[in-house]
């Protein structure tokens, strides 16, 4: 095992023959070459040579592009003192923008023009021709408050964050763009992970720290643009959505939903446990899930790459017009044992715990997708880390992707799935729990139920004393997905169709020519908000606050037409909810974050909210 194969093992989850070795080396790897810091510093070609010869001289398993923080700043135009044997460095009355004012003229540094920025990247790439298969490679940019220092003057940006605090912010908007334009030239150079410096933080204390410069360190790679698609996945207990990013946009370029195929073996998650506790019926499950998606992926790709190109969807070189880098699934707990092929007997009683809940990875190969072979270079698929019991990744990726983890004030997501999971928390503390909610929320186990694809109503209101329906695509109505539901019950309560403890009137309340509302129907929405309520009222007082105290409460999942909020309040009984797109649970509403599916990919970074979560059993 060689130090970058060493290095991505550790990073990925799997294992490493020993620890990786990754110190900074600076200015000992300039001594120890004989080169002047000034040469190692300005000459790319210097540091790649003392960066090399130090790391196999002390079998180190990676080389790094660091060597002063002065390279961004330079290329703004902030003058900088140049020293024979050590680090450059600014001379604070002489900062760049010692006048304020300044920062509205100054125009962004371009990474591949610049002196000073274009040598580290001419470094990455000469580092990528010598070692790059041996060796990880690391670039570097400079973090906020550092990077803020250099252009402003350490003294006069402590000074700033009390005086003038939408300076900062507005100081703070341009050092990120201009770092995540820097990150991406060295990312395409061939630069393998990027570090941040920011030891200036180190002056600003807890409160300054975690409402001004720790939000702008997490942003800086939530979307790093890259060549390349990847492939994002929720397998949910009663449905399986998958989605193709444009990694250098974050776009979504196709969608794929469909039932869970495991759902003939139980609906519910205890029943699915049920039969996968034999050997033949957990391997009848693992097979079932890992057909399916690899399925939804060959369609997704193979219906892009035409689109792209033109042609035949059964012709192979139609696939081959471009790269996928990464397919990542996430899932709740037992979907993730299921696909992984791990027994379940552990989540199948009192107290619930993961057998493995850490990250998986698999070859495509392994799965038994035979088209990795003629469609692609073989991406690793991996399966996120569950966070305990019935709580899985799935949830992590909504915290993300909705920035709770980041809010001062406590809120709430709901994933009002067959196994509802939940979570209350602020960026001090999180606290999560699952429900057994059933897929009601999903159209599923409802007479006329459906997924919210074209054909299912998915709004119900009453206009001029009649009802009136929202058909997605236009198309005559097929049946109801979950917001339908909740708004045709929401109806009838208005109406007087059905009592406030459930009891229809009449036997069925028609809703379209063909669609019909049943009372099971309502009996399986009244177990699905049941159960999601008292979880979250649960929660809210694990946590310390009041269900109205939460503010916002999103909601994630496919239930409803993602390009209108979904109102809910009447029917389930709790508010403020607000919608989301969650990752992979439908394309995303206008308005959303553009970036927010691509952050999957960058799952490295969900590993410290993992060790910040209680899990309330």
């Amino acid at each position: 095992m060689n130090g970058r194969e060493r290095i991505l093992a550790q990073l990925n989850g799997g294992t490493a023959d020993r620890l990786p070795a990754m110190p900074i080396t600076m200015q000992y790897a300039a001594n120890f070459m004989g080169a002047s810091y000034r040469d190692y510093a300005f000459d790319h070609r210097v540091l790649v040579e003392a960066q090399i010869r130090t790391a196999e001289r002390f079998n180190i398993d990676h080389v790094s592009c660091i060597s002063d923080p002065a390279r961004e700043a330079a290329d703004c135009g902030a003058a900088i003192e140049v020293f024979e044997d050590q680090p450059p460095a600014f001379i604070e009355e002489n900062a760049l923008l010692a006048e304020k004012k300044t920062l509205a003229a100054l125009r962004l540094p371009d990474p591949l023009a610049g002196e000073r920025m274009l040598d580290r990247v001419r470094a990455v790439a000469l580092f990528k021709e010598r070692v790059g298969n041996e060796k990880l490679i690391e670039g570097w940019v400079e973090g906020p408050c550092a990077q803020g220092a250099d252009l402003r003057g350490i003294n006069n940006l402590m000074l700033d964050f009390y005086e003038d605090p939408g300076f900062v912010r507005d100081l703070f908007q341009f050092i990120l763009e201009m770092e995540t334009r820097f990150a991406k030239a060295q990312i395409d150079a061939g630069a393998d992970l990027i570090g941040i410096g920011d030891a200036a933080a180190s002056l600003a204390g807890p409160q300054i720290y975690s409402q001004w410069i720790q939000p702008v360190e997490d942003s800086t790679f939530d979307c790093v643009p890259r060549e390349g698609y990847g492939v994002v996945l929720d397998l949910g207990t009663t449905t399986i959505v998958a989605q193709l990013i444009d990694l250098k946009t974050g776009r979504v370029k196709g969608v794929r939903s469909g039932f869970n195929a495991q759902g003939r073996h139980g609906a519910d998650i205890m029943s699915r446990i049920e039969f996968g506790l034999s050997l033949e019926g957990r391997e009848k499950l693992t097979s079932l899930v890992r057909t399916q998606v690899g399925v939804m992926v060959e369609d997704l790709i193979r219906s892009v790459s035409v689109s792209r190109i033109g042609g035949d969807r059964d012709d192979p070189t139609a696939r081959e017009c471009f790269e996928i880098r990464e397919v990542v699934l996430v899932g709740n707990s037992v979907m993730h044992h299921l696909f992984c092929g791990l027994p379940v007997e552990s989540l199948s009683e009192y107290p619930f715990v993961l057998l493995d809940g850490g990250i998986k990875c698999f070859e495509m190969a392994e799965l038994g997708w035979g088209f990795s072979g003629e469609m692609m270079s073989g991406p690793r698929v991996r399966f996120l880390p569950c966070i305990a019991g019935f709580v899985g990744s799935d949830l992590v990726a909504g915290i993300l992707a909705t920035g709770l983890c980041q809010m001062e004030h406590p809120c709430a997501l709901v994933d009002p799935g067959t196994n509802g999971e939940m979570v209350v928390g602020n960026r001090e503390r999180i606290v999560c729990a699952s429900t057994a909610a059933g897929p009601a929320f999903e159209g599923a186990r409802i007479s006329m139920g459906m997924q919210a694809v074209t054909g299912a109503i998915s709004r119900v209101s009453v206009a001029n004393g009649e009802l009136s329906c929202h058909v997605l695509g236009g198309a005559e109505a097929r049946g109801l997905c979950g917001s339908g539901l909740v708004d045709a019950v929401a109806v009838g309560l208005d109406l007087g169709w059905i009592q406030s403890n459930g009891r229809m009137m009449d036997a069925a309340v028609q809703l379209q020519e063909s669609v019909f509302l049943h009372q099971c129907d309502v009996r399986e929405l009244q177990l699905a908000k049941g159960a999601i309520g008292a979880g979250l009222r649960i929660l809210a007082r694990e946590w310390g606050t009041p269900v109205e105290g939460l503010d916002p409460i999103w909601l994630a999942g496919r239930v409803a037409d993602p390009d209108d909020a979904w109102c809910v309040p009447r029917g389930v009984g709790v508010s403020p909810w607000r919608w989301v797109a969650a990752f992979f649970s439908c394309p995303r509403p206008k308005g959303a974050r553009q970036n927010s599916s691509n952050r999957c990919f960058h799952w490295l970074v969900w590993k410290k909210y993992l060790t910040s979560k209680h899990h309330v059993g």
